[in-house]
């Protein structure tokens, strides 16, 4: 049985994992999902331009892809 390492948020789940590599890879989610977040927020303040390839790839022509 291991203790935080810092405390946790308020409102922020816990969860009860197997294995290292299980929290791992909620905590990788986790940190993902706060990137994307942060981004989003940025773009719709409009102080960043989100770039989508998958449409600018649909303008192309055979040729040019």
């Amino acid at each position: 049985m291991t203790g935080f390492k810092e405390m946790p948020e308020v409102g922020n789940p816990l969860y009860v994992v197997k294995n290292h590599d299980e929290s791992k890879f909620i905590i990788n989610r986790i940190k993902q999902r706060s990137v994307l977040d942060a981004a989003r927020k940025l773009a719709a303040s409009g102080q960043i331009q989100v770039h989508d390839i998958k449409h600018s790839i649909g303008k192309l022509t055979k040729m040019e892809k």
